[in-house]
């Protein structure tokens, strides 16, 4: 829709009052950088706002648009009653006399004009809808993903909490074997060379709780071993290529590194599938540097999803969402570092490469005992 209108009729509307940008956001409540984005036609107002409008310029919405124009329409010369006959009967139910066609054709004319007012508001509200049902898409996408890290999150920090029980049990039953340690030392006069001696809790915990990245790995050993003594109904491989940028765009090698063997549950035999490694910080909220993802090839996106699109021959993962008002495909970061801006490309400059399922450390974290 061309803004163009609605724009200059605020504009003059403000100017006629003697109003500045400041004193009619007040009024309607809104910020005054709002006011100057419609005034430009470069932002699309909300509803409320433009029924808040309506009423502050005591006009219908129809008015703000200029859709108050009056519409042509030719009407035919000398009729007769023999030419209205075929809806002669509905204007008997009203008590009505046909005497002068042209008095008829005036109230079809202005029924005509109703109609075509309502067409445009339900056209608009119909725009205005698909718009609100968008966003609501992409915050149940965000929602979920946010639920998924939440999950993630309580089973790092159960696991934690079962870590620090175990060390605190042997911390325990380690300070028993010290007493006893002493006894027999004061007993027989013998000094024990104990190895772990003047050492703190936490450096003797980290030697005997296994490390997170140990029992991820020894999974991934485990899943390739079962692919090689054949268990294909239940384990899968995918090709790791090289790194993608979480960032500027970045290369990605088209080399395949290694071969990642996974349980079958967690992929669609509908879809291929491959693996890359983040690189950068400008997704440093969902993944972190050196995270390797696992994605599904597809060359298209909806809005809220996490993609890998090819810019100008190199790759980059961002959230997608497609930017009517500009006409662009708009990329977005996801980052505690505040110079990751959006990114815009039209049509020619973005090929979409494939939407991101989840994180390796994510399928991982759930199969680790």
């Amino acid at each position: 829709m061309d803004w163009t209108v609605f724009a200059e009729n605020l504009k003059k509307y403000r100017k006629e009052n003697k109003l500045t940008q400041d004193d009619l956001a007040k009024r309607l409540n809104v910020s005054r950088s709002a006011i100057s984005y419609y005034e430009k036609g470069t932002v699309e107002p909300s509803i409320y706002f433009l029924i808040n409008l309506a009423n502050e310029m005591n006009c219908s919405i129809d008015n703000l648009f200029g859709f108050n124009r009056e519409v042509s329409i030719e009407l035919p010369q000398n009729l007769t009653k023999e030419d209205l006959k075929p809806i002669e009967k509905d204007f008997k139910k009203e008590n009505f006399e046909i005497d002068d066609p042209k008095y008829y054709l005036e109230k079809l004319k202005k029924t005509l004009i109703k109609v075509q007012r309502s067409y445009l508001e339900l056209d608009m509200s119909k725009k205005r809808t698909d718009r609100m049902y968008e966003e609501l898409e992409m915050s149940k996408k965000r929602a979920n993903r946010m639920a998924e890290e939440l999950e993630m999150s309580k089973k790092r920090t159960d696991r934690m909490y079962d870590e620090l029980v175990r060390t605190f049990n042997r911390e325990e039953r380690f300070e028993e074997m010290l007493n006893e340690l002493t006894e027999l030392e004061n007993k027989f006069n013998y000094k024990f060379n104990i190895k772990n001696k003047g050492k703190n809790d936490i450096e003797i915990a980290n030697e005997l709780t296994p490390n997170i990245e140990d029992l991820r790995n020894k999974k991934l050993i485990e899943w390739e071993e079962k692919y090689k003594n054949k268990d294909y109904n239940n384990i899968t491989f995918i090709k790791q290529y090289g790194n993608v940028a979480a960032g500027l765009p970045s290369f990605a090698c088209e080399e395949v590194e290694k071969f990642l063997y996974l349980p079958q549950k967690y992929f669609s035999p509908a879809y291929d599938y491959f693996a890359l490694t983040i690189n950068g910080d400008s997704m440093n909220k969902l993944y972190v540097d050196g995270e390797i993802i696992i994605v599904r090839k597809q060359n298209y996106a909806n809005n809220g999803d996490i993609i890998i699109a090819c810019i100008l021959g190199e790759a980059t993962c961002k959230e997608y969402y497609f930017n009517k008002d500009e006409d662009k495909h708009e990329l977005i970061p996801h980052s505690t570092n505040p110079k990751h801006k959006p990114q815009f490309y039209s049509n020619d400059e973005i090929r979409i490469l494939g939407i991101v399922e989840c994180s390796l450390n994510k399928i991982l974290d759930r199969e680790v005992d």
